[in-house]
């Protein structure tokens, strides 16, 4: 039985932690060395950003707090940036959690955190008084409370085939205000996203050959995967994929790949954006990146090998495999063109990689054109997304029993974790902003 005890714990920070600079540098010894001053300037330009690469700081310092003691499949990442834009088969685009590199097992309230303290450094960036932040994570954790007791209601099927409609997205944002700067954010273009990747990243070369462009140091042609190697990779994904998408893809060539920087939490690892051609010349963009482990793993010390993920297990099962069940598990509409492999890039070893459809109309919500009512609204939205994700799991009694009894207590206690640990991520971002400073870490602007 869950007791107030074990609830008011879930409030606590950790008595000791690691240095932020020791974590960043341990991520970074492992990355394309020419693009760590790239992730550093991005992660040095408000304490949001710097959040949003420090997945493995979090994961740490919540290893050493208690825990519910309740383990679910988690996104691992579920900051306010990690939910966005995607176009499933069906070419309605959808708003749902995003990105799963750091998937994996553990307890429930990790990924809720995670998104709470991310909601309340982002109102705090736009310039709102601490108790606006505050108030905006306990809404947060609200809307998450109760989008677990509606699901919990529902048979497991019921709770696989739940989606969020624009009925709910517009039911989740309490004031007119609040729904429109949700609609704002949400607009999304509807061209088909190869026309678009096309016009913008592709040129002619030689005999009309088609070449992506080089944009160093964001996307460029590099010597770190040759030609071959890729086709090695495309050949093993194509053999594992799905009957239907190996019949779809058995059209398509490899005409050329790039070097791309994405994101904050992944610049440094190797992730390439692939161009394939048909015998007509219709191209398809696909996105092949590195697989590391999770850092729940690596520094929330939670185990990641396949018995304790809850599925088949093997040799041949690695971080790559991770990422993908992830996705196909906690995301309502997964990416049909999902595939892991495992193969040699450059003088890398054996390494997990996995492939998805690229930028499909995704993308996140842009925080920058919201204000603190909008941001609110939409964090709404991410807690029900994280709620149905989360229920997807066998213990979500366990979940919705904690739900339950603490109710609004529950709520103030998230939030005023939310609070608490931001303010450690602002202390943060001043330890790196000064080592920035003084040449301790290294900077590159794009």
């Amino acid at each position: 039985m869950t007791s107030l005890a074990a609830l008011d714990a879930l409030a606590e920070l950790p008595q000791r932690r690691r240095d932020p600079l020791v974590v960043i540098a341990e991520q970074n010894a492992n990355r394309l060395p020419d693009l760590v001053g790239v992730r550093m300037s991005r992660m040095v330009t408000s304490p949001f950003a710097l959040f949003r690469g420090s997945a493995a700081q979090m994961a740490s310092d919540l290893s050493r707090t208690p825990n519910s003691g309740i383990r679910v499949l988690s996104c691992g990442d579920a900051h306010l940036s990690n939910f966005g834009f995607h176009t499933p088969p069906e070419r309605v685009t959808r708003f749902d959690l995003n990105e799963f590199d750091e998937g994996g097992m553990a307890p429930w309230e990790w990924d809720v955190k995670r998104l709470v303290a991310s909601v309340h450094l982002a109102v705090l960036d736009q310039g709102a008084p601490e108790s606006t932040a505050l108030d905006a994570g306990r809404v947060t954790a609200k809307a998450y409370r109760k989008a677990i007791r509606r699901l919990h209601q529902m048979s497991p099927v019921d709770r696989f085939h739940a989606r969020m409609t624009d009925r709910d997205l517009a039911r989740l944002a309490s004031t007119r205000d609040q729904r429109k700067a949700l609609a704002h954010a949400t607009e999304r273009p509807r061209t088909p996203e190869s026309a678009q990747v096309l016009t913008r990243l592709v040129l002619s070369g030689n005999g009309g050959r088609r070449r992506i462009i080089d944009q160093p140091p964001l996307t460029r042609h590099t010597d770190d995967a040759t030609h071959d190697e890729l086709e090695v990779l495309w050949q093993r994904y194509v053999a594992a994929t799905r009957e239907e998408v190996r019949y779809l893809l058995g059209g398509y060539t490899l005409v050329d790949h790039v070097l791309r920087v994405v994101g904050v939490r992944s610049v440094g690892l190797r992730c390439y954006i692939v161009l394939l051609e048909d015998a007509h010349g219709d191209p398809l963009f696909l996105q092949v990146k590195q697989a590391t482990p999770s850092v729940l793993a690596s520094h929330g010390r939670i185990d990641q090998t396949c018995p304790a993920f809850g599925f088949r297990t093997g040799d041949d099962l690695g971080d790559g495999f991770r990422v993908v069940a992830a996705q196909r598990v906690l995301q309502a509409t997964p990416d049909p063109f999902l595939g892991w492999v495992r193969g040699r890039i450059g003088d890398q070893g054996e390494t997990d990689f996995y492939w998805r459809q690229f930028r499909d109309t995704r993308g996140s919500v842009d925080l920058s054109r919201l204000d603190a009512d909008g941001t609110a609204a939409t964090a709404r939205v991410c807690a029900g997304l994280l709620a149905r994700a989360h229920a997807q799991s066998p213990d979500l009694d366990g979940i919705a029993e904690f739900c339950a009894l603490g109710a609004k207590r529950l709520d103030r206690l998230l939030a005023n974790f939310g609070r608490r640990y931001a303010s450690l991520v602002r202390h943060d971002f001043e330890t790196v902003s000064a080592a920035a400073a003084k040449g301790a870490v290294p900077l590159t602007r794009p």
